[in-house]
């Protein structure tokens, strides 16, 4: 039971990451589209929206782990 709870919070996680990242995406669309028409390769814009994914996942990961951390202490 513990298992399939967890397998449940990994994968609402990786949909939450999906959807904030897809909103991103969609809201850029016309940036990404002028930059990508000026000459920017697609690599780097792949790499930009990443690095900022990235971002989020990781502050996102140090609160939780703080929280957990503090809430496990107390």
């Amino acid at each position: 039971m513990l298992g399939a709870f967890a397998v449940l919070g990994l994968v609402l996680a990786a949909l939450g990451i999906y959807s904030v990242v897809a909103y991103s995406v969609a809201e850029r669309t016309a940036e990404i589209g002028i930059r990508i028409a000026l000459g920017a390769e697609a690599r780097h814009e792949f790499k930009l929206i990443l690095s900022q994914a990235l971002l989020w996942v990781f502050t996102g990961m140090a609160i939780g782990l703080t929280g957990a951390y503090a809430l496990a202490r107390a």
